[in-house]
């Protein structure tokens, strides 16, 4: 599985409100995160549509690289006002299961907003999502994370994927 520094999204987001200055708060630490309503409110009204993991000392271009601390970039519609906003989070790499973690709790909101829409790629058949999988795999994707990718479209296709997957583990085993 990737960490989560490893991971580049296509395109940025800026931080803050383009229409009204002070919503892009910092922090100082996981942890001075963790006491505030951001982290610990409601996941429909505090919705986190992206984040992204700065880590300048690690970055591709040598040329880049810097001392700086790494930071979490998380970016919330408060949907009740309606209001943009975003978090600035200095973090350590130790912080990174408990980060994992919180993210996964927010993408479940994510998906259960867009689950009704058929996106390309989430097919109803189990055939076709453990041929996905195994070419997931393939690519370094944890096992876990796309069958959590495919319980977010349709729960009951884990099932039967996992049959499925046992299913063929047991071929290959008396084919051999």
């Amino acid at each position: 599985m990737k960490h989560l520094w490893e991971i580049d999204h296509p395109y940025y987001c800026e931080e803050g409100n383009f229409y009204k200055t002070g919503l892009a708060n910092q922090f100082g630490s996981w942890s001075e995160f963790t006491e505030t309503w951001f982290y610990q409110g409601d996941h429909d009204q505090n919705l986190v549509f992206r984040w992204d993991w700065v880590s300048w000392r690690r970055h591709p271009d040598p040329s880049l690289r810097s001392d700086s601390p790494d930071v979490l970039l998380l970016f919330f519609v408060l949907q009740r006002k309606p209001i943009l906003c975003s978090a600035r989070i200095q973090i350590t790499d130790d912080d990174e299961p408990a980060v994992r973690a919180w993210l996964e709790e927010r993408a479940k909101t994510v998906a259960a907003n867009w689950a009704p829409i058929a996106l390309p790629g989430s097919e109803k058949d189990p055939e076709e999502a453990l041929d996905r999988l195994e070419r997931a795999r393939e690519e370094g994707l944890d096992d876990a994370l796309i069958l959590g990718w495919i319980a977010s479209m349709d729960p009951a296709l884990v099932v039967r994927a996992v049959e499925e997957m046992e299913s063929r583990r047991v071929d290959r085993a008396e084919g051999s």
